[in-house]
């Protein structure tokens, strides 16, 4: 499991946007892995998009975000809040 990130990189001003993150059994490739991600920071509400592979769908919320049934592989996701702050989350 390799895991990076890039720092807030656009209108980041109405405080520090981050995220905590749980990757459970993805790494098997069984089809039943599991990421959860909980932003944090930044102005509710948040919307976090799947840029590669692209199969998932974007969530808008307030709280964690779910997305189960994965495999082995590469995920990066955009996180936004409602401000204009991005993340971009390489898992």
């Amino acid at each position: 499991l390799s895991i990076s990130t890039v720092a807030c990189i656009q209108n980041c001003d109405q405080g520090p946007l981050s995220y905590y993150f749980s990757v459970t059994g993805v790494c098997e490739n069984l089809g039943n892995g599991v990421i959860e991600i909980t932003p944090t920071g930044g102005i509710k509400p948040y919307t976090l998009q799947n840029t590669s592979p692209g199969t998932l769908s974007a969530q808008t919320g307030n709280g964690s975000f779910y997305w189960n049934n994965l495999s082995a592989g590469t995920y990066i996701f955009r996180l936004n809040d409602s401000s204009g702050g991005v993340i971009k989350i390489y898992l």
